[in-house]
């Protein structure tokens, strides 16, 4: 009896071009990578209309932000032993499903605990569905062309920060009228404002942190102004009240959020 032939897929995949079906599933995993940026993205454009049309205040809209991201957290965290056990093909089949029906369905919230619920969901498929992505197409790549392709597959996500989205996080600095409140301290200041800060740099600071610079600038530039009211010395001195801001960040990065990312010179 013929000894039965073993196959060692990696090597096959290695000695043979790269075949039609593969690049189909590239094509997939793209869409599917597309489709998460598009979404984390597509909050910032709708979050000013939220605000005029259902008449919340701006910090109303944080737990809509939280949902996703806690959402991220859980179908990365589930996806993993659930691919494994059904295959990686099948989670992500059930992961954009989810991921699609609950996006539709947040169109159609009535309140705001509604949109959170549906937000959450779609965080959910998001979160399971990147990991699986990444990983099916791996395994179909050849050991050459691997990390060429991977990354040519996440050019699809795009998790750019609106313009709309920016005035909207600089009006929320403003209107807590930090610059105006001189009994506070900075300690004061930073427990009111690292929550927001916080979301702001985990939901849209996940893969393009620099599309956030504009609002953690403006976020120094209104301690600036707080220094500068508070303190009698600096009345009339904005270079030194930026000294004397910049040795503190220097010094207690850990203050401020976006100071331990390194948004510590940015005061002038």
């Amino acid at each position: 009896m013929p000894a039965a032939r073993t196959v060692d897929v990696q090597t096959f995949l290695n000695e043979h071009p790269f075949s039609r079906f593969q690049w189909v599933i590239f094509a997939l995993c793209f869409c599917v990578v597309l489709l998460d940026g598009f979404d984390t993205a597509a909050i910032g454009y709708i979050a000013p209309s939220l605000i005029t049309e259902w008449g919340l205040d701006r910090p109303a809209l944080a737990p809509v932000l939280s949902a996703a991201l806690f959402g991220l957290a859980a179908g990365a965290l589930s996806s993993g032993p659930l691919a494994d056990r059904l295959g990686r093909k099948a989670v992500l089949m059930g992961s954009v499903l989810i991921m699609g029906a609950a996006c539709l369905m947040s169109a159609f919230a009535g309140s705001l605990d509604q949109l959170v619920v549906w937000r959450f969901i779609t965080g959910v498929g998001l979160g399971a569905a990147m990991p699986n992505a990444v990983t099916l197409m791996s395994e179909y790549c050849p050991d050459g062309r691997r990390a060429t392709l991977t990354n040519a597959m996440f050019c699809g996500f795009n998790p750019a920060v609106s313009p709309a989205a920016l005035k909207t996080m600089r009006s929320t600095i403003r209107d807590l009228g930090i610059r105006h409140r001189t009994q506070m301290t900075l300690a004061d200041i930073a427990r009111q404002i690292n929550p927001l800060l916080r979301g702001w740099i985990e939901y849209y600071g996940r893969y393009a942190p620099s599309a956030l610079h504009p609002v953690l600038r403006h976020v120094n530039q209104t301690l600036l102004a707080w220094a500068r009211r508070k303190f009698k010395r600096f009345a009339a001195h904005k270079i030194r009240a930026s000294r004397f801001l910049q040795s503190i960040a220097t010094n207690n990065a850990e203050l401020f959020v976006h100071w331990r990312i390194g948004m510590t010179g940015t005061f002038a």
